[in-house]
């Protein structure tokens, strides 16, 4: 890092010193004059000083993506330099310095991801879960439902996901609703028998802020010991509806510790509008008595953290893009990924009423997102919570 610095600080020094002469005393303008500066920087002492910092040699497909990388951000430093000197009309030496500190930081995050990054480095194997509930248990779905008693398609969506995980040798945690367990007791059951771990996701899909303590630990006895008859073991992992426990409703900690549970999955480590807790770490931590925290994957660059945690976000981000972002989690500790049978099934019902944001995101993607899940079994090894913990 001190060489990354002292080399990045003398090139800045050039382009700031270079600027200022070719403005200042040769009479070209602050627009040309960066160009020039930036070009013979990027050409000269930014290759001198990336090849040094790194230790790297520059061949194949490095050298391309190092090329790629290189163009797009001598793009975006004269497109905003320009943006600041003539749409804000700011004085050129701080458009500069503004671009160096901006563009800086986008700059290294991109070429330590996508360029240097040695995707070589053992990986640790990622936890796969998959959220098991009716597509439409969520209360502000069945508030926009136009059939009362719409077709489930749960064992459609759950059976590609079995075969998936056979052909690719990986496990994966599921953790069910009752509704799914009433009503699909076999299904749960062949599930457990493959191998896969089966959890809690709560009696019923709803969020923990409207169950009181006294309902929670009654119905959540009634759950361990359904899961216990169906499956013949008690489930380790829980997961809240909406990754809704927080710091409010951290009332359900002991009561699951006494249910013999070993672990949570429900905080998200980012704050949303819908849920997370902003200060939660994002590695597994000790959350109470014989209870331990494992979050949903998240990875932080500095102050900016980047869910890559599955759902949404995964039928979001370009796939190349969150393999990156998952590769770099995957090399500090286990990541958590969850998904939601229906968003991996094209067939699921859309409902065309509701908030129009909710809508779009719980479709968003739908299309593809099997077939991405499939290319990235390819990438990764897949396991379950409890094997992961080694519980």
């Amino acid at each position: 890092m001190f060489r990354y610095g002292t080399v990045t600080a003398v090139s800045q020094i050039l382009i700031f010193g270079g600027l200022f002469v070719f403005v200042e005393f040769l009479g070209i303008s602050p627009s040309l004059s960066y160009f020039i500066i930036l070009t013979i920087n990027y050409v000269g002492v930014y290759i001198a000083y990336t090849k040094f910092v790194f230790d790297v040699e520059f061949s194949g497909e490095r050298m391309k993506r190092f090329v790629v990388l290189l163009g797009i951000i001598w793009v975006l430093n004269n497109s905003f330099f320009n943006l600041l000197l003539k749409v804000f009309e700011v004085q050129y030496l701080i458009a500069a310095l503004l671009n160096i500190i901006i563009l800086g930081l986008v700059r290294f995050f991109l070429q330590k991801t996508f360029v240097f990054n040695d995707e070589s480095d053992v990986k640790n194997k990622i936890a796969l879960t998959f959220d098991l509930e009716i597509w439409h248990e969520s209360e502000w779905i069945q508030k926009n439902l136009d059939d009362l008693n719409p077709r489930d398609y749960l064992e459609e969506s759950v059976e590609p996901i079995l075969r998936l995980l056979k052909d690719k040798g990986g496990k994966a945690t599921f953790f069910v609703t009752n509704q799914v367990l009433e009503k699909y007791p076999d299904l749960i059951k062949q599930i457990s028998s493959l191998g896969h771990e089966i959890g809690s996701h709560c009696f019923e899909h709803r969020r923990l802020e409207k169950i009181v303590p006294k309902e929670f630990e009654e119905k959540m006895r009634q759950q361990v010991d359904l899961l216990e008859k169906i499956t013949g073991k008690k489930p380790r992992g829980f997961r809240a509806p909406h990754f809704s426990l927080d710091d409010k409703n951290k009332w359900a900690l002991p009561i699951l510790a006494e249910l013999g549970f070993k672990y949570d999955s429900s905080i998200f480590p980012v704050k949303t509008r819908e849920y997370g807790v902003a200060k939660a770490p994002l590695a597994p931590y000790k959350i109470s008595s014989g209870l331990w925290e494992i979050p949903p994957a998240v990875y932080r660059f500095g102050p900016v953290k980047i869910p890559v945690a599955g759902g949404i976000y995964f039928r979001i981000m370009p796939l190349w893009f969150f393999k990156k972002i998952l590769n770099l989690v995957s090399l500090e500790r286990n990541p958590v990924l969850y998904f939601h049978p229906y968003e991996l099934y094209s067939r699921t019902p859309q409902i065309k009423k509701g908030p129009f944001l909710k809508r779009k995101l719980k479709y968003f993607g739908i299309k593809n997102s099997f077939e991405k899940l499939e290319k990235l079994l390819d990438s990764f090894q897949f396991d379950t919570m409890e094997n992961i913990l080694k519980l």
